[in-house]
């Protein structure tokens, strides 16, 4: 699966959801180049392993740190590739259980 080029705007606000402008949920998925503006959590793989999320540019919601999302949350996806992706905005980028 590949999503690339696209600009994605506006998620929902709440955490518990996991609001995200991006949610993939399969393996070996290309994420580039693509801009996600206004966003609770930017790309989200969730058990999608060996994709690669590159070159996007992330812009989260203006909240306060405590209550913004990831830019970039990789969980149970493991040999995933995260490259020049630009982030503002957001929490932080992290890795769940993936290797």
């Amino acid at each position: 699966m590949s999503v690339s080029g696209f600009v994605v705007r506006g998620t929902g606000t709440l955490l518990y959801n996991e609001d995200a402008g991006i949610e993939v949920e399969a393996p070996r998925s290309v994420i580039s180049g693509n801009q996600i503006e206004d966003s609770l959590f930017g790309i989200y793989l969730r058990e999608a392993p060996g994709s690669v999320v590159s070159d996007n540019m992330i812009v989260g919601k203006d909240l306060d740190i405590a209550r913004r999302g990831d830019a970039i949350r990789i969980w149970f996806s493991h040999d995933t590739t995260v490259e020049n992706n630009t982030v503002n905005k957001a929490r932080d980028v992290v890795l769940w259980y993936s290797e």
